[in-house]
């Protein structure tokens, strides 16, 4: 199981652009807020797609409010990864049989 970050064109950050090419590796995309779930790439078969809407209303320079927004996401996110490791486990489960 990997996790890659990317960014929609347009938008600063320190990780890569959302490109086809960072796509084509992927089994889910997942899209945490408006923007990015209208500007999202036409899925190609067999890539599964998850919008949680998380929108980033607090002001600037609120640190507690953009603190208890990173909070919800990473809850989100183990969540997810907590579901894909229980999956993985009953895949190596299958396969012992």
């Amino acid at each position: 199981m990997e996790a890659r970050a990317a960014v929609l064109p347009g938008v600063a950050g320190d990780v890569p652009l959302l490109t086809d090419d960072v796509l084509a590796w992927a089994d889910l995309l997942v899209t945490l807020d408006a923007v990015a779930n209208a500007a999202r790439p036409s899925l190609r078969s067999g890539l599964q797609h998850r919008h949680y809407p998380f929108e980033p209303t607090p002001e600037v320079d609120d640190k507690p409010a953009w603190s208890a927004l990173a909070g919800r996401i990473r809850e989100r996110v183990e969540g997810m990864i907590g579901g894909l490791r229980l999956m993985q486990r009953a895949s190596l489960d299958d396969d012992g049989l």
